[in-house]
């Protein structure tokens, strides 16, 4: 499963890095997607769908255990100092998001709280569910892009949203350059 590939890679920092790097497959790399494959397969997606959803688990799985094995940062009181130095050197009014974020990182988390790899991979299953949902219904994704309509209108809202940033930090910049 997901949780316990990212488990093992965890207490094994070295072998993400060794499993994208190995030039053949070996027998136990084939189980584990064979096994992913599968579990797609039985529980209803298409084939367009499990490849979809293959590499999206997969890219959660790997991409989120090599970021974080590589971001060590040790202890909580190292990641508070850490923190304090990058919050003293960041301009704030420029980047009042990162701020917020690094500021959130220092909270404690809620009992409940998983963690980012569980959420992230939350989003990708009911993301999945609800793309072989709607493929079930007739009202599937479109066969260009494997997108469902309401996950190209969510694209379209990051889109706006980053398009949004882009202008405001080209107006400061502009801003900035007038004022100098």
């Amino acid at each position: 499963t997901a949780l316990s590939a990212y488990d093992i890679l965890t207490r094994h920092p070295w072998a993400a890095n060794l499993i994208l790097a190995v030039a053949e497959v070996t027998p136990a790399r084939l189980r584990y997607m064979d096994g992913i494959l599968g579990t797609l397969r039985q529980a209803g997606f298409s084939e367009s769908q499990t490849d979809h959803g293959y590499h999206a688990l997969e890219s959660h799985i790997m991409g989120f255990t090599l970021w974080e094995v590589n971001m060590n940062v040790g202890s909580a009181d190292d990641l508070k100092a850490l923190a304090a130095g990058f919050l003293e050197h960041l301009p704030v009014d420029e980047y009042p998001w990162v701020a917020e974020h690094v500021h959130q990182h220092l909270k404690p988390r809620r009992a409940d709280d998983e963690g980012e790899f569980a959420f992230g991979l939350d989003l990708i299953l009911d993301g999945l569910e609800r793309m072989r949902s709607a493929s079930q219904a007739g009202n599937g994704p479109s066969s260009k892009t494997g997108r469902s309509r309401a996950a190209r209108s969510g694209s379209e809202k990051i889109s706006g949203a980053a398009k949004r940033t882009s202008k405001r930090t080209s107006n400061r910049q502009a801003k900035g350059r007038r004022s100098t």
